[in-house]
């Protein structure tokens, strides 16, 4: 069981973490070409990186892995990323 002050330490691991990978991931981004360009449409005047996505969902991850956040919930996200009913609602329809 996961107690306030675990949540506390992975909770603050990510939001630390955050901005510092985001500043990590900026010469990579321009390096690889993961930028967006400006255009006619855009309001931004030079290439930006568009890296925070993946700095936030990386963070998330270490910190709940920190705080051992439920493993169902894993389960959930790994179903999600292979396009599949989540085991949750399967789970749900056999008990009904």
């Amino acid at each position: 069981m996961t107690t306030y002050s675990t949540l506390l330490l992975g909770m603050t691991i990510a939001f630390v973490l955050t901005p510092l990978l985001c500043v990590l991931l900026v010469p990579i981004c321009h390096r690889v070409g993961l930028v967006d360009l400006p255009s006619a449409r855009k309001t931004h005047s030079l290439p930006t990186p568009m890296a925070g996505g993946i700095a936030m969902i990386s963070a998330f991850c270490v910190g709940a892995g920190v705080a051992g956040v439920g493993d169902g919930f894993w389960l959930i996200l790994a179903d999600y990323g292979w396009g599949r009913t989540p085991i949750s609602a399967r789970i749900g329809r056999r008990s009904a």
